[in-house]
């Protein structure tokens, strides 16, 4: 608290993480700006390396959508970043693009059911954006999940609502195509 923040993070417990005991470590402009809290240096840094697969990973860790937001985020890590002090901003959202094609085209491997099974089922009804990622997250913790729509075929918002100039209906089926292939029920 002495050194400007508003909860001491040595009293709270949330110490481990830095070096300095009562500060709070920082988080870089874009990822501060990002409504899903993505780690977009971590990933950026594995791109630059050549290590999609790990860079999909972590892109997957905070966003289970990422062909579709790489296509229709307003942004706004691209208003905060850190590059626009020598002469502009990185273009998260094509690179976001990049790398959920990728993860499109390697769905298999990047989107595998959980090994352990908590034998639990949970029902989420609505299959856009929220409805997807919370099957997915439910999924990735064990669970046995089916989706519920009213609408012929699952996507929601992005499917019926989005025009198709801005993100095509043929991504929308692959993104839940891929989401479905780990044992997920889409109804």
């Amino acid at each position: 608290m002495r050194k400007g923040g508003e909860k001491c993070n040595a009293i709270l417990g949330e110490n481990a993480t830095t070096q300095f005991s009562g500060l709070a470590p920082l988080l870089a402009g874009c990822s501060a700006n990002c409504p899903a809290n993505v780690a977009i240096p971590a990933y950026l840094s594995k791109i630059r390396k050549g290590e999609l697969f790990q860079a999909a990973q972590l892109m997957l860790e905070r966003n289970p959508l990422p062909a579709i937001t790489g296509r229709v985020c307003p942004h706004f890590c691209e208003q905060n970043c850190n590059r626009v002090d020598f002469d502009e901003a990185v273009s998260t959202r094509a690179i976001e693009r990049y790398l959920g094609d990728y993860v499109l085209a390697n769905a298999g491997e990047l989107m595998k059911p959980p090994k352990l099974q908590t034998k639990k089922r949970v029902a989420v009804v609505g299959s856009g954006p929220a409805g997807l990622a919370a099957a997915y997250y439910l999924r990735q913790a064990g669970h046995e999940v089916i989706v519920f729509d009213r609408m012929l075929e699952a996507g929601g918002m992005l499917r019926y609502c989005i025009p198709a100039y801005r993100l095509p209906k043929e991504v929308v089926k692959r993104q839940i195509q891929a989401l479905n292939e780990p044992e997920l029920s889409l109804s």
